[in-house]
């Protein structure tokens, strides 16, 4: 299930009941998106305020006990790799195991200037 981490509304005490609505459903998977800077082109489609998404799945795995905990697409490019795993693993322990990272190159041009990340080269290794 996708929970919305972002646009009007969107709040502590809304996620909190999204996840503990999606858990005691039964659901096993509870996934939030990922953008770090709102800019025109992603607030066509993700409006502000956009919740980052090891924060607030750090905080969801509070309020959760048997749910697994998501990305819908984690945008490797905008973080260092290795600040990247440390989060992931972090974030996977402190859950219980429950983290599952899905991961991609990104879309949103403006962004990747924002973060100062050559969008042309957003698919190579480091």
């Amino acid at each position: 299930m996708n929970v919305p981490n972002f646009g009007p509304g969107t709040d502590p005490e809304m996620l909190r009941q999204w996840a503990q609505t999606v858990e005691g459903l039964g659901f096993d998977l509870l996934m939030v998106s990922d953008h770090i800077a709102v800019t025109p082109d992603v607030a066509e489609q993700y409006p502000a305020p956009f919740y980052e998404p090891f924060t607030t799945l750090s905080w969801l795995a509070g309020v959760t006990r048997r749910v697994r905990l998501g990305t819908t697409v984690l945008i490797v490019p905008y973080r260092h790799p290795l600040l990247t795993a440390r989060m992931a693993a972090n974030l996977y322990r402190l859950s219980g195991g429950r983290l599952v990272l899905g991961v991609g190159v990104g879309w949103a041009r403006q962004e990747f200037e924002a973060l100062g990340v050559p969008f042309r080269r957003r698919g190579a290794a480091r």
